[in-house]
């Protein structure tokens, strides 16, 4: 439990050094959720089928933003904005700095007792390589 409560404090502190934390409106989608990721295709030399990789992302829904999801990784931070279509949230973000060029795309459909899964698809450009990686995703409600 003090791990989860541990997760979502860093998160939240996260998101309030990048711009606050908006209301969020009562959605199926909005929530804190521990988030496991499996490389399912990858072109690009970093990254293997089958690597694993875990992360915390908080969506929110806004009158004045629609989605967005902040992403924490163990190593990075990163912000989405997307929209809902049917059942399905899909979710873009630019890369900045030095990965300038790459998107991150992430669609998700809705399951049972605060589970979410589907998948999320990189495309690198930022150095020249042109690469891509499918990894499926595996999320449960941390509330």
């Amino acid at each position: 439990m003090m791990a989860r409560l541990g997760t979502a404090w860093l998160l939240a502190a996260a998101l309030a050094l990048v711009g606050g934390h908006a209301a969020a409106q009562d959605t199926d989608f909005a929530g804190v959720y521990a988030v496991r990721r499996v490389v399912t295709s990858s072109t690009c030399a970093n990254s293997a089928v089958g690597d694993v990789s875990s992360s915390s992302w908080m969506v929110e829904w806004t009158a004045a933003a629609g989605f967005t999801m902040n992403a924490l990784g163990a190593t990075s931070f990163r912000t989405f904005s997307g929209t809902m279509s049917g059942e399905t949230l899909t979710l873009t973000s630019q890369g900045e700095g030095s990965a300038a060029g790459n998107t991150m795309t992430v669609t998700l459909e809705r399951g049972r007792r605060g589970a979410v899964s589907g998948t999320e698809t990189v495309a690198v450009v930022s150095g020249g390589s042109g690469c891509s990686v499918v990894r499926s995703v595996a999320a449960h409600s941390l509330h």
